[in-house]
């Protein structure tokens, strides 16, 4: 524990500290730069979602796109038609696919 002396030397220590302060219009000037930064910033929030959801719609569009004109196309090769030509003409049920 502290004894008396020690106890009366840091308060003595605390007592003898200045009190610090700041220059003159050091608030205004910190408010001023803290709306500065805070409207610039919710600008280019409002911007980046909006891009975002730009991409990615056009994304889902074109893949959508290319999954209906892959389904569109139908390849035929000239040994799938004589296979299914013949297959007619044998009046077969079986179905080869190349």
């Amino acid at each position: 524990m502290l004894n008396n002396e020690q106890l009366e030397k840091q308060l003595k220590v605390l007592s003898e500290l200045k009190e610090v302060g700041t220059d003159d219009f050091f608030y205004t000037r910190l408010r001023a730069r803290m709306e500065n930064e805070s409207g610039n910033s919710a600008w280019a929030f409002r911007l980046k979602p909006v891009w975002l959801m730009t991409v990615l719609l056009l994304m889902l569009a074109f893949n959508g796109w290319m999954l209906v004109a892959n389904n569109q196309t139908s390849v035929t090769s000239p040994v799938h038609d004589a296979i299914a030509s013949l297959a007619v003409q044998y009046e077969s049920n079986t179905v080869v696919n190349y």
